[in-house]
């Protein structure tokens, strides 16, 4: 089953999508409208609520909706478009399914899977929250002024970034930052998870607390002056830091 919805997109400045077992994609487009399209079983379908409650836009997935059938006929995808022009605040959450966001320009951008992934192409953000339990985090082309990062057993992949500052948090799996620009302090814990950065950054100050973890420093001189900080808390993983400016 099929369901579409059209949204004038001017009195919303906040959309929330509290999900359970719906996979997720926002994205922008050439479009005056918000448009919600939303594909999958009957039930589910139907079920999805979709209202305006002021300037908020809410989509709710009731949660019994993932019980209610044991033999696993149950299944939704909501695609949510929006202007291009659209600056509002996102906050989307759902316990199974992924969560794609490509191209948003948002001033609170909030995405939330306990073991759904998290992808994001182009988001520009002040402030960014990606959060998963099991699933992974990957960002490609992420711009924001301040990110919130966190996986338990899932591995943190940024590419292309660029933010000034950035909390990040793992258990077992792994961070992995590729910068565009300098950043300003970067935050970190891990139990077994190390953290690699990538900036163009020549000096950086560093506090690494570890049990068995290491240091490694290419291209980048580690001095208490620096405007760029990183803190490390962890018991086993590794640091390593690289500068990437191009070769003279």
């Amino acid at each position: 089953m099929n369901r579409n919805e059209f949204l004038e997109a001017l009195p919303i400045s906040r959309i929330t999508c509290k999900l359970t077992g719906a996979t997720l994609e926002i994205c922008t487009d050439d479009i005056d409208d918000i448009h919600v399209m939303v594909s999958g079983a009957d039930g589910d379908v139907k079920s999805l609520r979709i209202a305006v409650n002021g300037n908020q836009l809410l989509l709710e997935q009731p949660a019994v909706s993932m019980q209610k059938n044991p033999v696993d006929t149950s299944w939704l995808q909501i695609t949510l478009r929006l202007p291009r022009t659209w600056k509002g605040r996102i906050d989307a959450r759902t316990v199974t399914g992924w969560i794609t966001a490509r191209e948003l320009n948002g001033s609170d951008v909030t995405l939330d899977s306990v073991s759904g992934q998290i992808i994001t192409e182009e988001l520009l953000a002040g402030n960014a929250t990606l959060r998963t339990v099991t699933g992974d985090i990957r960002a490609a082309g992420l711009v924001c002024t301040k990110a919130s990062i966190s996986t338990t057993s899932g591995d943190v992949s940024l590419t292309r970034a660029r933010l000034y500052h950035a909390s990040l948090g793992s258990i077992t799996g792994g961070m992995s930052l590729s910068l565009d620009d300098a950043f300003q302090s970067i935050t970190a814990t891990s139990v077994l998870g190390s953290l690699a950065i990538e900036a163009p950054i020549g000096e950086c100050s560093v506090q690494h607390r570890n049990v068995a973890g290491h240091i490694r420093s290419v291209g980048v001189c580690i001095t208490e002056e620096a405007e760029a900080s990183v803190h490390f808390n962890t018991v086993s993983g590794s640091l390593s830091l690289v500068n990437n400016l191009p070769l003279a």
